[in-house]
C-alpha cells in the first residue's frame, strides 16, 4: 500500500526547481498522524527528496545515489529540511534513527543558529531562540504541546531522549495552522513514522559515562551508564491494510557532580553612611536596620548590596531515568490512516549536599569595600555559621498520549482530528538539617578565646570576605575557630521536611480540514479548530521538628559526625580559601532525633504559598496556501488565526492569630488553621494574521519572507494567587500587626497578559549544492506590553483587625518596545579535496539582537505608586527581557572518511538575564559561556559502531550575579564529562 503524504507537511514549497522542473504538489494531506517515539510528525525532507527523484525520472533523467552517513549525512538532511520549508526554519535532523550527533535534545539544539542554551548542572536545559528566553518561545513533540516539571512553559528535553529523535526544528517565522505561542519560535521535536521508514529496524546503543569531578567524591560515582534500545517494523495485515509499530526503551543512570559558591535570592541595598558597632556579643549590627529603597528618605545616599546569606556547597547526586516510548501507525485501506502513539518517562535523582552557611550576611563592619555600582568587593562580618545538610530528592513522571486520524475524501478534501494528553507530576522531597555554633561547644564548654572578648559571644563568629582577584570570594574564619571541629556546631538543631509537589496536565482537541482548489493562484485552502485545557497546580508543605535538649544534641552529634565527603572541592578554582568544614549525616540526623529517616507530611496540607491555575484555549484558523509566477516562481500561504485564553487562578489565604510575646509587649502571629480561598479570573482575545512568501530567485538561491503577528503567554507559576507572610524577627516579636505581615509577598500576579509582537523577517539562502548552505537573515519584532512592579494596596483580617499594606507584585502596561538582530549561517564539505582532505567540513551559526525592552528588580526596581500612577525610578538599572543575550553561536568542524566520524562543536553565549520561574524575584544575570564538546565514530562493521563523546571539556562553570551584574550570587562548577558506547543496529 502506497503511504499518504504526511498531512501536517505544510512546509514545503510549491516552488523547488533546483533538481526538477516546477510542480505542483499533491493535495494529500494536512496535518502531522502519527507522533511517537519512532514516529515523526514532519517527514518533508523523505517527501522532498521522493518527489524530485519521481519527476526526474519522469524526464529520463539519471539518478545518481550517493551514501553519505554519520554527521555529514545529518548536515545534508538538515540543510535539504531548511530548503524545503515555507517558513524560515533551521534544522537537526537526520533520515534515520539514534543519529542526531549529541547526548541530549538540548545539545542538538545549541547547533541550530540563534538557539543558546540556560546551562544546569554542566548541560543545557531552558532554551533561547534569537536572544529571547524560553517565556517567549514553544515547543511541541511531534506538533503538540507537551507538560513539564518546571513550572514555565519550556519543555524538559531530558524526557525525551535523543536516541529515539530523528529531527529537531526551529520555525523562526510562523503560519496560521500553527499552535499559537512563541513569539521567539517554535521548536519541534520529531522522530521516523514506522510505515514510512519503510524496513524493519532493531537497534541498541550502551555508552559508559565518566565524570572525573566526582572521582574523590564519597556522595557521588564517578561512573555511569546510558542504554537504548528500539524496534521498528511494517506488518501487512490483508484486507486490513498495513500495521506500523514502533517501541523503544531507555534506561540512564549517570552522576552530576558540583561545586557551588552561592547567596540567597533575596538582596538589599545597605546604606553605607549609617554608623556600624558591635554589641555585647560581638555581633556588628545589622545594615538592613538601615536599608535604602527607592523613594526612601536616604535614597541618596550611597550604598552596597548585601544578599541574606551565603554559603559553600559541596553536593553529590544520583541520577535515573527510564523512558518508554511507543506508536502504532495503521493505515487500513487508500483513504483512512489512524495513529496512537504513547510515551512515558521517569526520572529519580537525590543530591546530597552539604553545606556551610553564614546565616546572617547583613551583619557587615565598617570600610566595607564596594564600588560606584554598589558591588560589594571586600568586608569584615560577623554571623553565627551552620552546617547545613539536605538530602534531596526528585521524582518526576511523565506521560504523554495521542490518537489522530486522517480521512482523505478525495484528491482534494483531507479531514483529520486529533486527541491528545499530555501530563507531568514532579515530587520534590528536601530533609533539610541545621546545627549551629553557639557560645559552648557541644560538651558545654566555652569557647574561651571569643568569651573573654565578648561576655554575651552567642557564636556569631569574626571573617573576611574578599572577592577582588578570585573566580569566587576569599572567605577567612577567625582562626581561633576550627571549621572542622564538629563539636562547635552545638545549637540550634533544626530539621526541615520539604515537600514541593507539581501537577502540570495539557489536554487538547484539534480538527482541521485541507482543500485542494485548480486556481491559478490558490493551491490548497485550509482551516481548523483547536480546543484546550491546560491546568497547573502546585503546592508547598514544611514538617519542622527542633528541640533543646544539650545532652541529645551531644549525642546525636557525635552519633551523625562523618568526614568532609569530597578530597579536591573547590580545587581549581581561584579565590576560594575553603575547602573542608564539619559535616553530618543528614539522614543519621532524622532518625537519631525522630526515630524516622521521613517524618513524613505535616496534618495541615493547605499552604499559603499554593497555585491553581486553569488554562482555557479556544482557536480557530484559515489559511490558504499561494504558488504564483511573477517572472520568478513565489509560494507561500497567507492566513489568521483567532485565539481566546480564559485563565481561572485559586490561592489561599491563611488565617493568623495575633499572640502576646512574653513579657515583651510585642507580639507573634500564629496560623490558627483557617484558610480562605479566594480566585481571580481573566480572558484574552488575539487575531494572529501572517504571510509566508518565497521567491525563488534562481535555481539555487531563495528569498523568504515572513510578516505575522504572534503572543507568548506568562508561565503558569507566575499566575499564582498566594501570599507568603514571612514572621520570623529574630524571636524579638512584632510591635504590631501590620508591623507583622509587612513582610507579605505574592507568589505570583494573575492578572498578567499575554505579550504580543509584530513580527517582520527576511532571509537570503544560497544552496550551491546538497553538502553547502549559505544564509542571512535580518529580523524585528515589536513588543506590545511590558512588565513592571506596583506596590498595591491590600486589606488582611486577624483577630478582627484590619490592616491594609502594599504588596508588591508585576502587572502589564502598555509599554512598546522592540528587538532586532541578523542572523548569519553556513555549512559546507569539503569532498572536492584530494584524500585524506576530502572528509572536512564546517558548519557554523551566528546571532546578534539588541532590545530596548526593560525588567525591573521586584525590590531596587522601578515601581508604580498605585494612588498617582507615577513611576519611582529605581535604584538598579533594568535588565533587558528575559533570556536576551546580544551574541550567540556555534562552530563545528567535522572529519568523516572511511569508518572515522570526527566532530568538535564550540558554542558561545553572551551574557543574559534569567528570570526565576514563578516570577516576583529580584534579577539575575549570568556570564557568558564558552563550551567545546567532542563527538568521535568508529564504524567496526556495518551494523557496529563504537563511539566517543566528551561535554564541556573546557570546564566551564556556571557563574550568576544579583540584582546587578557584577555582583555574583552563584558559582558552579561541573567539570567535563566523558562517555565510551557501542551501537548496534539490524
Amino acid at each position: 500500500m502506497k503511504s499518504k503524504k504526511n498531512y501536517m507537511d505544510n512546509n514545503s514549497n510549491l516552488f523547488l526547481s533546483r533538481r526538477s522542473p516546477p510542480h505542483r504538489w499533491p493535495p494529500r494531506v494536512l496535518a502531522s498522524i502519527g507522533l511517537t517515539l519512532c514516529c515523526p510528525a514532519i517527514t518533508m525532507a523523505d517527501n522532498g527528496r521522493e518527489i524530485d527523484q519521481g519527476v526526474a525520472q519522469k524526464q529520463g533523467e539519471t539518478i545518481e545515489e550517493v551514501s553519505v552517513q554519520g554527521i555529514r549525512e545529518v548536515v545534508r538532511s538538515s540543510i535539504d529540511t531548511k530548503m524545503r520549508s515555507s517558513t524560515i526554519v533551521d534544522a537537526v535532523s537526520t533520515d534515520d534513527i539514534g543519529n542526531l550527533p549529541a547526548m541530549s535534545l538540548s545539545e542538538v539544539l545549541e547547533t541550530v543558529t540563534g538557539a543558546a542554551g540556560h546551562r544546569g548542572k554542566g548541560g543545557g536545559s531552558e532554551m533561547a531562540i534569537r536572544g529571547l528566553g524560553p517565556f517567549l518561545g514553544a515547543t511541541t513533540f511531534n506538533g503538540r504541546q507537551a507538560s513539564n516539571g518546571s513550572g514555565d512553559r519550556s519543555v524538559n528535553f531530558s524526557q525525551f531522549p535523543s536516541e529515539l529523535a530523528n529531527s529537531i526544528k526551529i520555525y523562526k517565522s510562523q503560519q496560521a495552522d500553527m499552535v499559537e505561542g512563541g513569539i521567539a519560535g517554535v521548536v519541534d521535536i520529531g522522530s521516523v513514522r514506522p510505515l514510512d521508514y519503510g524496513k524493519r529496524r532493531v537497534q541498541a546503543d550502551t555508552k559508559l559515562s565518566y565524570s572525573p569531578y566526582a572521582e574523590s567524591m564519597e556522595n557521588g560515582d564517578a561512573a555511569g551508564w546510558r542504554g537504548t534500545a528500539s524496534y521498528l517494523d511494517q506488518f501487512q495485515l490483508g484486507s486490513m491494510g498495513e500495521l506500523g509499530f514502533s517501541i523503544g526503551i531507555q534506561q540512564n543512570e549517570v552522576t552530576n557532580p558540583q561545586d557551588r559558591a552561592y547567596s540567597s535570592s533575596t538582596w538589599s541595598a545597605c546604606d553605607a553612611t549609617a554608623t556600624v558597632s558591635r554589641d555585647s556579643r560581638g555581633r556588628y549590627n545589622r545594615c538592613t536596620d538601615t536599608v535604602i529603597t527607592p523613594g526612601s528618605a536616604n535614597s541618596e545616599n550611597p550604598y552596597y548590596l548585601v544578599p541574606n546569606s551565603f554559603g559553600l556547597r559541596q553536593q553529590g547526586e544520583e541520577d535515573e531515568r527510564s523512558a518508554l516510548f511507543t506508536a502504532f501507525q495503521w493505515q487500513p485501506n487508500d483513504v483512512l490512516e489512524v495513529n496512537l502513539d504513547a510515551q512515558y518517562s521517569k526520572r529519580n535523582f537525590t543530591e546530597d549536599r552539604h553545606d556551610l552557611v553564614f546565616a546572617d550576611a547583613r551583619r557587615i563592619g565598617p570600610d566595607a569595600v564596594y564600588d560606584e555600582n554598589g558591588t560589594l568587593l571586600a568586608f569584615a562580618g560577623t554571623s553565627q555559621l551552620s552546617s547545613e545538610g539536605q538530602y534531596f530528592e526528585r521524582l518526576e513522571e511523565y506521560r504523554g498520549v495521542g490518537i489522530n486520524t486522517a480521512w482523505f475524501v478525495n484528491d482534494q478534501l483531507t479531514l483529520s482530528a486529533d486527541l491528545s494528553y499530555s501530563h507531568t507530576l514532579r515530587n520534590d522531597v528536601n530533609r533539610r538539617s541545621r546545627l549551629r555554633t553557639d557560645a559552648l561547644d557541644i560538651y558545654g564548654n566555652s569557647l574561651a578565646e571569643f568569651t573573654e572578648e565578648y561576655a554575651g559571644f552567642d557564636g556569631s563568629v569574626p571573617y573576611t570576605w574578599d572577592i577582588r582577584g578570585g573566580d569566587v570570594a576569599a572567605i577567612a574564619v577567625d582562626p581561633r575557630f576550627d571549621l572542622n571541629d564538629h563539636s562547635l556546631f552545638s545549637d540550634d538543631a533544626l530539621l526541615l521536611r520539604d515537600n514541593t509537589r507539581l501537577d502540570h496536565t495539557i489536554e487538547a482537541f484539534r480538527f482541521d480540514g485541507a482543500y485542494a482548489l485548480e486556481h491559478a493562484f490558490i493551491r490548497e485552502v485550509k482551516s481548523g479548530v483547536r480546543l484546550a485545557e491546560m491546568r497547573y497546580q502546585d503546592y508547598f508543605l514544611r514538617n519542622e521538628f527542633s528541640q533543646d535538649d544539650r545532652a541529645l544534641d551531644m549525642a546525636v552529634n557525635e552519633a551523625c559526625r562523618i568526614k568532609f565527603p569530597q578530597g579536591n572541592f573547590m580545587e581549581n578554582v581561584s579565590g576560594a580559601a575553603i575547602n573542608s568544614w564539619a559535616t553530618f549525616d543528614t539522614l543519621c540526623l532524622y532518625e537519631q532525633y525522630t526515630g524516622t529517616q521521613d517524618t513524613g507530611l505535616p496534618d495541615e496540607r493547605r499552604s499559603n504559598s499554593s497555585r491553581d491555575v486553569v488554562e482555557r484555549t479556544y482557536a480557530a484558523y484559515a489559511m490558504a496556501d499561494f504558488a504564483v509566477r511573477l517572472g520568478l516562481p513565489l509560494s507561500g500561504n497567507f492566513g489568521v488565526r483567532y485565539v481566546r485564553t480564559e485563565i481561572t487562578s485559586t490561592g489561599l489565604r491563611s488565617g493568623l492569630t495575633a499572640e502576646p510575646l512574653g513579657d515583651s509587649g510585642n507580639i507573634q502571629l500564629i496560623a490558627n488553621g483557617d484558610f480562605e480561598e479566594v480566585r481571580y479570573k481573566n480572558d484574552t482575545w488575539d487575531l494572529l494574521p501572517s504571510v509566508n512568501a518565497t521567491l525563488e530567485l534562481d535555481s539555487d538561491l531563495l528569498l523568504r519572507g515572513a510578516l505575522y503577528r504572534a503572543l507568548a503567554r506568562p508561565d503558569p507559576s507566575s499566575l499564582g494567587a498566594g501570599r507568603d507572610f514571612q514572621l520570623e524577627n529574630d524571636d524579638a516579636g512584632f510591635s504590631s500587626i501590620a508591623e507583622a505581615i509587612g513582610g507579605v509577598t505574592a507568589n505570583g500576579s494573575p492578572n498578567l497578559l499575554p505579550l504580543r509582537s509584530w513580527n517582520a523577517d527576511l532571509s537570503l539562502e544560497w544552496y550551491p549544492n546538497d553538502d553547502t548552505l549559505l544564509s542571512g537573515a535580518l529580523y524585528l519584532k515589536r513588543f506590545q506590553g511590558g512588565r513592571v512592579p506596583i506596590a498595591i494596596d491590600e486589606t488582611f483580617v486577624i483577630d478582627g483587625e484590619s490592616v491594609t499594606i502594599p504588596v508588591t507584585q508585576t502587572i502589564t502596561t502598555e509599554d512598546e518596545s522592540t528587538l532586532s538582530g541578523f542572523e548569519l549561517s553556513a555549512a559546507h564539505s569539503f569532498d572536492y579535496l584530494p584524500t585524506p582532505l576530502n572528509g572536512l567540513g564546517v558548519k557554523l551559526g551566528y546571532n546578534y539582537a539588541d532590545t530596548d525592552y526593560h525588567s525591573h528588580d521586584i525590590v531596587l526596581g522601578d515601581v508604580i505608586d498605585p494612588v498617582t500612577g507615577e513611576i519611582v525610578e529605581g535604584m538598579v538599572d533594568p535588565a533587558a527581557i528575559s533570556g536576551y543575550s546580544r551574541h550567540s553561536g556555534s562552530f563545528q568542524l567535522f572529519y568523516e572518511i572511511g569508518a572515522v566520524d570526527v566532530q568538535a562543536i564550540y558554542k558561545y553565549r553572551s551574557d543574559y538575564y534569567q528570570d526565576f520561574v514563578g516570577g516576583n524575584s529580584q534579577l539575575r544575570y549570568v556570564e557568558p559561556s564558552q563550551v567545546v564538546d567532542l563527538r568521535a565514530s568508529y564504524r567496526i562493521t556495518r551494523n557496529i559502531q563504537l563511539r566517543l563523546q566528551g561535554v564541556n571539556l573546557t570546564d566551564e562553570p556556571r557563574v550568576d550575579h544579583m540584582p546587578i551584574y557584577g555582583s555574583q550570587r552563584d558559582y558552579q562548577a561541573y567539570g567535563p564529562t566523558y562517555y565510551l558506547g557501542v551501537q548496534v543496529r539490524f
